[in-house]
């Protein structure tokens, strides 16, 4: 089979592999769709203190194509996408009921071999079953399983004002989540006008593009190109000190300077979810007392802790539309670049790998 490889940063090739056998408790998939995610990206560009070489991929999703022995409620032809993060449930993360830190943390496509692959193997538990929603929209189980545990960390949010910086693929999840959510109104913002009609589409109350930062070269997060960073005030400068507006303030960038000004946005008594990634090591200068002067509540959501029926649920009824999100659609030969797309083109939003 054939498999995408990262051998040392920077360096990636598609090497042939023998088709992975299930053991107890395993099954093979046979890959039809997968998402490249932020993570696929970091690995490749050196971000990433594991072990080289890596085989990359963990949004995905495919058919069963054989079962291992005690697999029970599986079998070959079934339809399926694949929770990548293994907890081992009886460290004392496990046990507390913080799986996400597990300490004896796994993952298919970053510790274990990944499904940018023709086929992958991968324990049954972390297997779901989508019926006959498309592959592409199923290999989006995951990061909506990750918008949903984030989602937790703020609600409820029923009459709230929101505001989402960042329109990108996970901004987009974020923003129609939070339309279910039962939200009186969210806004959206970002640089890029395409980017903030899909939001109108998808049901932003308000889109509105906002001015690139003067600090260049920050933030490689959803919704904005690295060197290309926002400043994700939608009012006028003039207007900064009268801008505490928002019930709820959410940064889908990961942009420091974006994080840092959700301070600012959040009214008193308000909500802060830093769900976009930053770059490790980036800072920002915070006053604490401004923080408890507004009686505000800072969040952040890592990874995934059991959402993936969920995300199942929502991406099937239709309720979270996906496949506006998918701007590219790439062989595995084109890993490189799909990780230059993602890093320079302006129209990219999801990039999904066709094995």
């Amino acid at each position: 089979m054939r498999v995408v490889v990262i051998d040392e940063p920077g360096s990636v090739a598609v090497r042939e592999f023998p088709d992975p056998e299930p053991g107890p408790g395993e099954v093979v998939i046979d890959v039809r769709a997968c998402g490249f995610c932020g993570t696929d990206l970091h690995i490749f560009r050196g971000e990433y203190l594991g072990d080289y070489p890596v085989r990359p991929g963990h949004e995905a999703a495919g058919v069963v194509t054989s079962v291992g022995e005690d697999v029970e409620g599986l079998k070959g032809g079934d339809r399926v996408a694949i929770e990548p993060n293994i907890h081992c449930g009886t460290c004392d993360m496990c046990t507390s009921g913080r799986g996400n830190f597990c300490e004896n943390w796994t993952a298919i496509g970053v510790t274990l071999p990944g499904c940018m692959a023709e086929k992958v193997l991968a324990p049954a538990g972390q297997v779901f079953a989508i019926g006959d929603l498309s592959f592409e929209a199923g290999a989006f189980m995951e990061p909506l399983s990750c918008v949903l545990h984030g989602m937790r960390k703020i609600e409820p949010l029923a009459d709230e004002d929101v505001l989402i910086t960042g329109a990108g693929p996970i901004g987009l999840l974020l923003l129609q989540l939070a339309k279910l959510r039962g939200a009186k109104n969210v806004t959206v913002t970002d640089l890029r006008e395409a980017r903030l009609q899909l939001a109108r589409d998808l049901g932003a109350d308000e889109a509105m593009p906002v001015s690139p930062s003067p600090l260049e070269g920050e933030g490689r997060g959803e919704g904005y190109l690295a060197g290309d960073p926002p400043h994700p005030n939608p009012l006028p400068p003039g207007e900064r000190e009268s801008k505490d507006v928002f019930d709820v303030v959410i940064d889908a960038s990961g942009n420091v300077e974006a994080i840092s000004e959700t301070v600012d946005l959040a009214r008193p008594g308000g909500k802060i979810l830093w769900f976009g990634v930053a770059p490790r090591g980036e800072t920002f200068p915070i006053e604490p007392f401004r923080v408890f002067r507004k009686g505000l509540a800072i969040h952040s959501a890592y990874t995934s802790l059991g959402n993936s029926t969920e995300a199942v649920e929502l991406l099937s009824s239709g309720k979270i539309r996906v496949e506006p999100l998918i701007s590219h659609r790439l062989p595995l030969e084109e890993f490189e670049h799909a990780a230059e797309l993602i890093e320079s083109d302006p129209d990219v939003l999801k990039v999904t790998m066709v094995p």
